[in-house]
């Protein structure tokens, strides 16, 4: 990998985090369909992971959906349980 191509992979990564971030202030909690879907994240746990090793606190919750097939089953659904901003403030 060249330095241009790790270049433009440290931007695409910051610029799917802002989008990812956007979203979850705007919508609240964001699936991996979703994430692909409007956002062009396709893998939505490796951002997720990213944003947490920034100080972000993201919620997992194991939810239960129907597949194309219509078979049950378990999707991650994921949200902020607060804006970082909040976080960082301290208890008066």
């Amino acid at each position: 990998m060249t330095t241009t191509d790790t270049l433009t992979t440290a931007k695409t990564r910051e610029r799917q985090q802002g989008r990812l971030l956007t979203y979850l202030r705007e919508h609240k909690t964001i699936q991996p369909l979703v994430a692909w879907e409007r956002l062009g994240i396709y893998r939505l746990a490796a951002v997720i992971h990213r944003l947490r090793k920034d100080g972000h606190d993201i919620v997992t919750e194991e939810i239960d959906v129907k597949n194309t097939f219509g078979e049950r089953v378990r999707v991650a659904r994921y949200r902020l349980r607060r804006p970082r901003e909040e976080q960082m403030e301290l208890p008066v």
